[in-house]
């Protein structure tokens, strides 16, 4: 199947209706404007979500340079950006980075997050040990490098004279993303840690670092997705970077919860008693995204702005029950299905019903305010969140 064909199949009601396509991009890596040039025409709006690949211990050392993975990581996001400015419909630029990309991802102390900061630390091991470090480190550095490089592109424009952007950049920088994958047909990433405890008891630490419990910060999909919509969209949204990071949490609240939604699965779980070594928290303070999401979720001060995590796993778990029960359905359909079920009591007679958990699906999507498109040359075609 060529790559990201699949979509086609997954969005096929808004195919169908000329609401959503995909181009295929040249094969390789980007080095200059004209390699996004087809994929951003007539678009209004660009999210670039797309990050390397990591390279693991075994590829050649040339490969592994951190030079090199930074050359690739940059030209990437700048490509994208030159592109933009040379497309007149273009109004908005979101880009999607990560928490690694602002820091450490689990400090040695508590470390608070601005809207500066850097993983200082992965970017400079990376770059002393010319290539000698795990792959998570090369992989973090290549995150932060391409973050940077949207500032950098942004700063340079306006120091050469330009009246304004053409277009307003944002960045929407995720912690852990949980929740619904409708790409599980095609990818094994719905099997995630939540997943793992329902169906064994026990999970494979995802966090390197962040010990047998895995303290962390844990975000809904549907969140994230809100966010690339809200910075995309939203006019007082303008240079700013979001960082999502949901609620702090660990895997005994996830087993917790578990327990309680679903007390007759099997293997029972237990919790986990010893957690290592002392390690330090995450902070940041995030008035500005508290105050998008209540905006766009129309709540108010007094309602929960992120998605409760509680209510993330028990969702996992109704999608859970319904493949025990149909395993002739693939997962993302009867996630889709449960879905549109609950849209189609809302939505009366509307005929398109864009839903905000499908945007994370996409490695480099391009939405307008009437259709999608979505671009892909194979380097990420996975189907994961971001």
């Amino acid at each position: 199947m060529e790559s990201a064909q699949w979509l086609d199949k997954l969005f096929s009601r808004y195919v169908s209706s000329g609401m959503f396509d995909h181009v295929t991009l040249p094969p390789g890596y980007p080095t200059n404007r004209y390699f996004y040039q087809e994929a951003v025409k007539g678009m209004t709006a660009i999210v670039h979500s797309t990050h390397l690949p990591r390279i693991n211990n075994t590829a050649p050392a040339s490969l592994r340079a951190p030079a090199t993975l930074w050359s690739l990581a940059i030209d990437s996001v700048r490509c994208m950006l030159d592109a933009a400015e040379h497309e007149p419909s273009v109004h908005s630029f979101v880009y999607t980075s990560s928490i690694r990309a602002a820091a450490q991802l689990v400090p040695e102390t508590d470390t608070r997050v601005k809207e500066d900061s850097w993983n200082a630390r992965d970017t400079i091991l990376a770059l002393t040990s010319r290539g000698q470090c795990s792959d998570e480190v090369l992989h973090n550095s290549s995150l932060v490098r391409a973050e940077q490089a949207v500032w950098q592109w942004k700063a340079q424009a306006e120091e050469e004279g330009l009246v304004g952007l053409p277009f307003k950049i944002n960045i929407v920088s995720p912690a852990n993303i949980i929740g619904q994958n409708f790409g599980a047909p095609y990818t094994d990433n719905w099997r995630n840690w939540i997943w793992q405890l329902y169906q064994f008891g026990h999970a494979t630490e995802e966090i390197p670092g962040a010990g047998p419990t895995q303290s962390h910060w844990y975000v809904d999909v549907e969140d994230v997705a809100l966010l690339h919509i809200a910075a995309l969209f939203d006019p007082d949204i303008v240079g700013q970077r979001l960082h999502a990071w949901g609620s702090y949490r660990n895997w005994n609240d996830a087993i917790e919860i578990l327990d309680e939604y679903d007390p007759e699965s099997q293997p029972k779980r237990s919790f986990i008693g010893h957690d290592g070594v002392a390690r330090g928290q995450l902070y940041t303070r995030a008035p500005e995204v508290r105050q998008v999401l209540h905006r766009w979720k129309g709540n108010d001060s007094s309602q929960p702005c992120w998605k409760p995590f509680e209510k993330t796993i028990c969702e996992s778990v109704d999608v859970f029950r319904k493949m025990s029960r149909g395993r002739s359905r693939a997962p993302s359909e009867v996630a889709l299905a449960s879905r549109d079920e609950a849209a189609a009591e809302d939505a009366g007679d509307k005929d398109i019903i864009w839903d905000v958990g499908l945007v994370p699906l996409i490695s480099e999507s391009y939405f307008a305010s009437g259709n999608g498109r979505f671009a892909s040359n194979g380097a990420d075609s996975s189907g994961g969140h971001l």
